[in-house]
């Protein structure tokens, strides 16, 4: 079974400390400060056809992202802030597909992910000044398998997973988030989701 991929990902980040993409373990702190200014695009122009597999085609744009993985840190400082428009298009005219397919236009301003064994102290700021938009244009027939197409705009996301004593969190988004998809779809064999989400601030703390 063969799969085609497209993906387009735009991403630009100053200021970010060294220790922010390292697997910290039994590291006592981390401090990262990330700051983008400037616009951030990423554009997919897609036309598929007569595929014996699976198709996944990506545009994602990113302000500022940071990832943290590893056994146990003390400390986790982060700060992120983003001055600057964050857009994703992607337009998709797809026929003839014997397996799934998976379409997906993301814009996020700032993103953080802590996942460690534990943590004592996480502090997280993030401010967003300009809106994030994201748009998904789809044409499909006779797909055999599943179709899921997915346009997402998130100003600011965070998610701490592990054993966490204390989390202080502030998120800041100033202008709109904006996601639009557009679908003209037939002769699906298998399910079909389509998705626009438009968020501002989320936040997400599992395992303590």
């Amino acid at each position: 079974m063969k799969s085609v991929k497209y993906l387009a990902a735009a991403t630009l980040a100053l200021g970010i400390s060294s220790q922010a993409f390292a697997a910290p373990i039994n590291t006592s702190s981390i401090n990262a400060q990330q700051l983008t200014v400037g616009n951030i695009t990423a554009h997919v122009n897609a036309t598929i056809d007569d595929v014996q597999g699976n198709v996944s085609a990506t545009a994602a744009a990113i302000g500022n992202t940071l990832t943290v993985e590893g056994s146990t840190v003390g400390t986790v400082n982060n700060v992120q802030r983003y001055f600057g428009v964050v857009s994703s298009s992607l337009n998709g005219k797809l026929g003839e597909v014997v397996g799934d397919v998976a379409l997906t236009s993301a814009a996020i301003g700032n993103t953080a992910s802590v996942d460690v064994e534990g943590v004592n102290l996480v502090n997280n700021t993030q401010y967003l000044n300009y809106d994030p938009s994201a748009a998904l244009s789809l044409t499909a027939g006779a797909i055999e398998g599943a179709l899921e197409g997915t346009a997402a705009a998130i100003s600011n996301t965070a998610s701490i997973a592990g054993d966490v004593g204390t989390v202080n969190s502030t998120q800041v988004a100033y202008a709109p988030s904006t996601a639009a998809l557009s679908a003209r779809v037939g002769q699906v064999v298998g399910d079909v989701s389509l998705t626009a989400a438009a968020i501002g601030n989320t936040l997400s703390i599992k395992g303590f």
